[in-house]
């Protein structure tokens, strides 16, 4: 949906897109040897023109193969950059085609040696250092008072969906770390939707292992993607903040008003932060998961209308980071977040078909349907971890979370002769949902490392209780004129579950 924004305070952002971005430009990188060598893990950019601008970026793979994907219609420059050869550019100019191969290209080998030199360049765009894939954010160009989330969206194999879901690789992003602390336990939208991108250095995706796997050293196969921002050193002390509004209307619904504001401010000193955030909108910019609607999502009329329609929001969040002492770290968030999303559609169907003596029947059904869906969020997440000595190592995860959802649909449905005119069948239909539900519970687990390298002692304890109530009701009319007839449903359904989990889990390894 597009939007005219005016500034407020900072104006909210937006980039128009000029034409669909589903073009792929692919080729194969070669040596100039004699056996025609791959380039393997050459870097590969595509610039726009006339600016030059980083529109996108890839290395190249063992075969030396590389693969550009969502470009648009356009002229550009092809670069590519490998260590030991020289630059390599190439004007690329995209029609109508979905697909461009630019075959083999060869690079040439640059056999100057020098005695003495002074290089200066910029930083490496993407680095990768064992399981890890850096991005070092400068090199990559956002408009000013961007988020984390649009610096994601220009990162070479990482995707953005438009509900802000992250995957790297196919891979799901499910958290997020500032300098290796966790950020909003389970919500990396958080970060991504609110954190600005100037206060951060570089970014690093890597496979985080569990908590037990880290403290004994043995790895449980339970692991997940995570994405770790490193914040400036010049902002690992004081208090820095940031605030945007933006009001107007929209421009295809007549007029409707349009607003968004949001900020944050962050208190840092070295390891210790503090963050609070909050964000509220009408524009469908949900600035962290609707969990409510996720949890009853199963609810007749709840969640249909997929993404659509206008969604109201609102989010505050705060998040701390506290080292008492190099033996004592304390970690959480407690966050609230609040959805109401209005539908409104109008369909018309119109079959035309023949009857059973043969002759032409036309049938027009016209259907109109008005959605509410309301939810509300709340959440307390805390990590504390106790390390009395370089053997003992504590950790205890309380949580807790409430959620509340309601839903209401109402539907009027007729169908007419297409030839008469006719009023064939008429009749309206509601239906309302409703669900409530909290869980709490925690994990405690220790684990102590004997003298000898590799025994191992470790006692795991998790428990939980989650209760969820929900109820529905469906009231639906039919008058069928030509048959004289009225047919009616009446529905009603309740749920109501409690569940009371634990599990205490010993493991003690003895190396042979």
């Amino acid at each position: 949906m597009k939007y005219l924004f005016f500034t407020v305070v900072i104006c909210i952002l937006s980039v128009p897109a000029w034409g669909q971005k589903n073009i792929t430009v692919s080729g194969t990188l070669l040596e100039n040897n004699t056996d025609n060598t791959p380039a393997e893990g050459a870097t590969v950019r595509i610039l726009s023109l006339p600016d030059s601008s980083l529109v996108s970026g890839t290395t190249s793979s063992q075969s030396g193969y590389f693969s550009l994907k969502g470009l648009s219609k356009g002229n550009y420059v092809l670069f590519a950059s490998y260590v030991g050869f020289e630059n390599f550019y190439k004007k690329v100019s995209l029609g109508e085609e979905t697909t461009v191969n630019l075959g083999k290209l060869t690079l040439k080998s640059n056999d100057i040696i020098l005695k003495e030199a002074v290089v200066t360049a910029k930083a490496n765009e993407i680095v990768v250092k064992k399981d890890t894939i850096e991005y070092n954010a400068a090199s990559y160009k956002t408009e000013e008072n961007a988020v984390v989330e649009d610096l994601l969206k220009k990162l070479p194999g990482v995707e953005v969906d438009k509900d802000g879901k992250i995957t790297v690789g196919g891979k799901e992003i499910k958290k997020m770390l500032i300098d290796g602390k966790e950020f909003f336990t389970d919500d990396p939208k958080v970060a991504s939707k609110n954190l600005p991108v100037n206060m951060i250095e570089k970014l690093q995706v890597l496979d985080q292992k569990s908590d037990m796997a880290r403290m004994t050293g043995i790895d449980d196969g339970e692991e997940q993607t995570v994405i770790n921002l490193t914040v400036k050193s010049g902002m690992k002390k004081g208090t820095v903040g940031n605030a945007a509004a933006g009001l107007g209307h929209d421009v295809k619904s007549e007029g409707d008003l349009r607003y968004e504001v949001g900020g944050m401010v962050n208190q840092m000193n070295n390891s210790d932060r503090y963050t609070l955030m909050f964000n509220g909108n009408n524009t469908n910019n949900m600035g962290s998961s609707d969990l409510g609607g996720a949890r009853f999502g199963g609810m007749r009329g709840m969640r249909r209308g997929g993404g659509s329609g206008i969604n109201t929001s609102e989010m505050f969040g705060f998040n701390m980071n506290k080292e008492f002492s190099d033996k004592l770290f304390l970690n959480g968030d407690v966050n609230y977040n609040a959805s109401d999303r209005d539908v409104l559609s109008k369909t018309t169907t119109t079959t035309n078909y023949l009857n059973r003596s043969g002759e032409n029947e036309s049938l027009i059904e016209r259907t109109e349907s008005k959605i509410n869906d309301i939810s509300d969020n709340f959440g307390l997440n805390f990590r504390l971890e106790w390390k009395p000595d370089s053997n003992n190592t504590l950790i205890f995860r309380p949580n807790f979370s409430y959620n509340k959802s309601r839903s209401y649909e109402n539907q009027l449905f007729s169908s007419v002769d297409g030839y008469t005119n006719d009023t064939i069948s008429v009749g309206p239909s509601k239906s309302f949902s409703k669900g409530d539900g909290y869980n709490f519970g925690g994990t405690l687990e220790y684990a102590h490392q004997f003298k000898k390298q590799g025994r191992v002692f470790s006692v795991s304890t998790t428990g939980g209780y989650n209760t969820s109530y929900s109820q529905q009701t469906y009231d639906w009319k039919r008058i069928y004129y030509r048959e004289n007839r009225d047919s009616l449903v009446n529905q009603r359904s309740e749920n109501d579950n409690k569940v009371t989990n634990y599990r205490i889990y010993a493991s003690y390894v003895e190396p042979l």
